[in-house]
């Protein structure tokens, strides 16, 4: 059981490297665009914005779970219970992801 423990804690570690490794790269990739953008090379257009807009949301929600993480780790993430309705959260997220979908789908 300790080492089905100790196993588990190491591939715990070895994702979250892993995401961090992705972010980081993933954010430098996206970060020479607004430089293109500043030096001229690119335009200041919505082609060349949404990529980095993207990253900025994706690392910003990152951050979120990791600290989520951190906390629940810790001992520390409340748990607050309330009614749902599951139909209604279901919904929610169809229409969630359709905001996401390209409009010619």
């Amino acid at each position: 059981m300790a080492s089905s423990l100790q196993q588990s804690e190491q591939v715990r570690r070895d994702m979250t490297a892993d995401i961090a490794h992705e972010t980081a790269h993933t954010a430098g990739r996206h970060a020479r665009q607004p430089e293109a953008m500043l030096d001229g090379v690119y335009p200041f257009d919505a082609e060349h914005l949404t990529p980095v807009l993207n990253q900025v949301n994706f690392a910003y929600a990152a951050g979120g779970r990791f600290a989520h993480a951190a906390l629940a780790e810790a001992g520390q993430l409340r748990l607050e219970k309330r009614p749902s309705d599951p139909g209604a959260l279901i919904q929610h997220t169809i229409t969630s992801l359709k905001r996401r979908l390209p409009h010619n789908t």
